[in-house]
């Protein structure tokens, strides 16, 4: 038995990993190395019109800030109640997957089978939960060490484990990330009300993994945006006398905006995330500070440091915190972000802005 269940979580795993989403979109970063301007204004991820997936067609009608939550959201919806993905129907349609909804899978076949099993054991064997548990991990302990260790193929090429592909692979997609992260604390509470035990320490395994592949994803890309204000030859580059909102400044409220309604009430409690876009925060109005300095007349560097001011908080105004889901069909938003201190911030830089403009 418990090498039919090791078989069926790898293939499954492997078959997902047929499906993830091109490297150069795992790798965006938030201040590129190479482009301009104007590049920066057109670059945009292709999104197919169901759930977020990034797709190889050209018939792609809608696009989407890579930095964007979008309907990536939807990765949340019924996460209790539907099934893991149909791996075969999802490669005849030629669709790619992000990893978000690769794990959520996953993970997903390895928390309903537990479940089943459990259940089985319970009333087969007419034994208490402790037994029912014991026996449980007997039979699973090949698949959750294939799920937790095994990592044949790495870097981008796919590996049985879909986390372990990201968590080592090198990807700097934060917001699968912070949506990885969600998903396994949702998959912990669904557990926890089903009153199955056994997957407490591989879940807890997940999260631990999948923290320190956070800060390091996160930390490339304050590190991006710091290279490029301390350089003067970035900022030249980065530049162009044009007013509006910078597309660095957009793609960081897509950032900020979904780390912190994808967070939710699973992970407030943590603190940490809200600390990592405050540190990006400031990484951004160093930048805009040196952007601004270009302009040769300050009522205009004024304009665009208020009208830069002034996207973040409408993207963040725009943003609600989805969640609690606590097993709801669908992920329905909450409080918006208006009085998150990055709101804060910016609505200060707008009327600093608006007094020096004047």
């Amino acid at each position: 038995m418990s090498s039919l269940l090791k078989f069926a979580v790898v293939g499954h795993a492997r078959s997902l990993a047929e499906l993830a989403v091109g490297v150069g979109v795992k790798n965006e970063m938030l201040v590129p190395e190479e482009g301009g301007y104007d590049v920066l204004v057109t670059k945009r991820t292709p999104i197919s019109s169901s759930s977020g997936l990034a797709t190889t067609s050209s018939s792609s009608t809608s696009s989407s800030s890579p930095f964007a939550l979008g309907r990536r959201a939807d990765v949340l919806d019924a996460l209790e109640t539907s099934p893991p993905l149909v791996t075969h129907i999802a490669q005849s349609s030629g669709t790619k997957l992000r990893h978000e909804k690769l794990f959520r899978s996953a993970h997903k076949l390895l928390v309903d089978t537990m479940t089943f099993e459990f259940l089985f054991c319970r009333e087969f064997f007419a034994c208490d939960a402790g037994d029912a548990e014991r026996l449980c991990l007997d039979m699973f302990t090949p698949a959750l060490r294939v799920m937790e260790t095994e990592n044949t193929l790495v870097s981008g090429l796919g590996s049985v484990s879909v986390a372990q592909d990201l968590i080592r692979g090198g990807g700097h997609d934060v917001v699968a990330l912070v949506l990885m992260l969600r998903i396994n604390a949702e998959h912990q509470s669904i557990m926890r009300r089903r009153n199955v035990p056994c997957l407490d320490r591989h879940l807890h395994g997940v999260e631990l993994a999948l923290w320190p592949k956070l800060k390091h994803a996160f930390d490339a890309h304050v590190a991006s945006v710091t290279r490029a204000a301390r350089d003067p030859a970035s900022v030249t580059r980065l530049w162009k006398d044009d007013v509006r909102a910078h597309p660095i400044v957009v793609r960081f409220a897509d950032l900020a905006s979904a780390m912190l309604s994808a967070t939710g009430d699973a992970l407030s409690e943590f603190g940490q995330i809200e600390l990592d876009v405050e540190r990006l925060r400031d990484a951004i109005a160093a930048l805009i500070e040196k952007l601004a300095a270009k302009f040769v007349d300050p009522k205009r560097a004024a304009l665009f440091t208020g009208n830069c001011a002034d996207k973040v908080c409408a993207t963040l105004t725009e943003a609600v915190v989805i969640g609690p889901l606590d097993g709801q069909t669908a992920a329905v938003g909450g409080n918006s972000l208006k009085g998150c201190p990055t709101y804060r911030f910016f609505d200060a830089m707008r009327d600093k802005a608006k007094r020096n403009g004047a």
